[in-house]
């Protein structure tokens, strides 16, 4: 396969995979992705605003999605952005959910596999400790709630204010609550 093959099953918009490798005896799949030359808009992981400038280009191993019988690690270029409110901070990838080691897909397929098994037969399938996808399964209801708060019902995109309280409602709904 070629990287511009291997870049449309990703699906990852603005990014691309510059480089690949196939290990047969781990059944393991790397590709290395980084931004596509036209996607300058750099956004700060912290206020959420536009930074200014690169400082600093990092690396990070994330664990994908299987593909076929391969377990699927992305090396994934981050930048780190001088932002004007925040200072130095990490830029924001939608991909890349805070520092876990996994991808938001990822997170997404173990979430929704926990709302048809148990944990352990889910740590099984995917080959995770149960803590681990106790976690996964712990946040994985607030990440479904904020993504179908995030566009009308005529399928635009709301103002970022709005996304803002929608997602505040969504983590208020998220959270247990105490019957006593």
């Amino acid at each position: 396969m070629t990287e511009r093959e291997l870049t449309s099953i990703l699906g990852w918009p603005g990014y691309k995979v510059y480089r690949h490798e196939i290990d047969e005896e781990k059944r393991a799949l790397r590709l290395w992705v980084r931004r596509k030359r036209d996607n300058k808009i750099l956004i700060c992981g912290n206020c959420g605003g536009r930074a200014g400038r690169v400082e600093e280009v990092r690396e990070r191993e994330l664990r994908h999605l299987p593909c076929m019988k391969y377990q699927t690690w992305l090396m994934v270029e981050y930048y780190r952005v001088n932002c004007t409110k925040c200072g130095l901070r990490t830029e924001r990838v939608d991909q890349m959910p805070g520092k876990a080691p996994f991808t938001k897909d990822f997170e997404d397929e173990v979430g929704l596999a926990c709302e048809s098994a148990a944990v352990r037969q889910v740590a099984r399938c995917f080959g995770l400790a149960a803590s681990t996808v106790r976690a996964i399964d712990l946040r994985y209801p607030v990440h479904a709630l904020r993504n179908a708060c995030r566009e009308r019902s005529d399928g635009r995109r709301l103002p970022l204010h709005r996304q803002k309280q929608r997602n505040a409602r969504a983590h208020q709904l998220a959270q247990p609550r105490l019957l006593w």
